[in-house]
């Protein structure tokens, strides 16, 4: 993976990725450590310093390393930025063939946020999956 020149809408292979919280992590290429921010998602916090932990930003946070555990992560960078402005790479990130946005979304462990033109390819199923969430009274 060429970080200066990233395939958009291509599945990346991440063979170690580790989760910071629900919605961050941190992957390695060349032995350094990147930072990645889901697109779209944003889960409770957990880890935040100066912020006490929000009601179910464990599970959220617990959710995500557990799907993480599996080798077969995958990210897809959108059209627009790759990089937001705290210098974290912006992508989907898949498990196998699941979005963990999705997944996330769906189980009421996080709410569609920060949508940005370039950055949203996947905004209507993002708001589909939040809604299931929504009439289960789930989150």
């Amino acid at each position: 993976m060429d970080l200066d020149d990233l395939p958009r809408f291509e599945k990346i292979h991440v063979s170690h990725i580790r989760s910071v919280d629900g919605d961050t992590f941190a992957f390695y290429k060349d032995d350094q450590e990147y930072r990645l921010r889901l697109l779209m998602v944003d889960t409770p916090e957990s880890v935040k310093q100066g912020l006490s932990v929000q009601p179910y930003g464990k599970e959220a946070s617990e959710f995500t390393e557990e799907q993480l555990v599996n080798n077969n992560v995958y990210l897809v960078f959108d059209e627009g930025e790759p990089i937001d402005n705290y210098g974290r790479f912006l992508a989907y990130v898949y498990v196998g063939e699941n979005s963990l946005q999705e997944q996330l979304l769906e189980k009421g462990l996080g709410v569609v946020r920060y949508v940005n033109t370039g950055g949203d390819s996947f905004v209507e199923e993002f708001l589909a999956a939040q809604k299931i969430a929504q009439d289960q009274n789930l989150g």
